[in-house]
């Protein structure tokens, strides 16, 4: 199926496809491919939904977020990444108290949800589990709306690599820059295109494994054999992550850096995958953002939209958003 519409089919030459937000991600030397159907009907599917929340906020009356945009690319990545902790109110317990990192990424989309900005998690296009998001293509993205801030992050990819993606674009709220990433904790400098990658990828780091907090506990395991994968456990992050951040600091070498990078890379838990016979509903609201739901249903309850539209909105049958609304309003997702 080519996905495309039937005018395209006509034309002499075809139409350049432009992405909606700008595209940050990395080249490493290769040439740019054209986005895929997917990736594009993704994209527009996003903004859709976080253009509909937007209108449903300012017809509330809704104030702009003072974080939006509040600091520059230029500031210093620490500074960024403490003024999303304060603003977030997010703190270690928080990891603590997570069980696994599937956890920790539940309790920290609930509080980034609390802050306001929409969360979309998904590993497919829509509800279609036969059009899966390819990661290579998209890990991340960011929609900088001072009214209704938005990210989206690829569940296809491993839990560890959804946790800093979450950090990453959540950077790019805070500096105000929309965006398409595809970066990783251990991609390097000279592979970015763009100054605002490097950056929300050093505020990303700080914000999940604080400077301090990781010398003090590395420092402590280093004469372990389990180094790595203690201090990837205790952060809720990858042993990749672990080793970019022992090399930055100092802690080890170029030379050993690159020797355990390939083996740690292998070593990553396989990717996730959209499965059915799970729980739907929570894995749409996850899809749709728990915010963008409840606004939906209080639109239909409150008689400001019908259900048949309204379902539009999340890419759902009407009879399916019309047994959710039992359960309105969703406390997690």
């Amino acid at each position: 199926m080519l996905r495309v519409p039937f005018g395209y089919l006509f034309l002499s030459d075809p139409p350049e496809d432009r992405l909606p937000v700008p595209d940050l991600r990395t080249v490493s030397g290769r040439a740019r491919q054209d986005p895929s159907a997917d990736f594009l009907d993704l994209l527009h599917s996003v903004r859709r939904k976080q253009d509909w929340y937007k209108e449903y906020l300012q017809s509330e009356g809704a104030s702009p977020h003072a974080f939006v945009g509040s600091l520059k690319d230029e500031d210093n990545p620490f500074v960024i990444a403490n003024a999303m902790h304060e603003a977030l109110h997010t703190s270690p317990e928080l990891r603590r108290q997570a069980s696994s990192r599937s956890d920790y990424i539940r309790r920290l989309v609930a509080k980034v949800e609390e802050a306001g900005i929409l969360v979309f998690r998904s590993g497919i296009v829509g509800s279609n589990t036969r059009r899966k998001l390819d990661v290579s293509e998209l890990r991340g993205l960011a929609i900088a709306d001072p009214i209704a801030p938005a990210i989206f992050v690829n569940s296809s990819d491993a839990k560890a690599a959804q946790v800093f993606t979450i950090a990453h674009e959540l950077a790019h709220i805070w500096l105000g820059q929309s965006g398409v990433s595809d970066l990783s904790p251990d991609t390097e400098a000279n592979e970015i295109r763009e100054h605002v990658e490097t950056v929300c990828n050093t505020a990303a780091a700080e914000f999940l494994v604080p400077k301090d907090e990781f010398l003090s506990l590395w420092r402590s395991l280093k004469s372990s054999d389990a180094v790595l994968q203690e201090t990837a456990r205790e952060f809720r992050v990858s042993t990749v992550m672990v080793l970019r951040r022992a090399y930055d600091f100092g802690e080890i070498s170029r030379q050993d850096y690159f020797k355990q990078l390939e083996s740690e890379r292998t070593r990553q838990t396989a990717p996730t995958r959209e499965q059915s016979g799970g729980d739907f509903r929570r894995s749409l609201v996850a899809r749709n953002s728990r915010l963008l739901v409840n606004a939906v249903l209080e639109s239909v309850l409150a008689g400001q939209s019908l259900y048949r539209e309204a379902a539009t909105v999340l890419d759902v049958k009407p009879a399916t958003l019309s047994g959710m609304a039992v359960d309105y309003p969703f406390r997690e997702s």
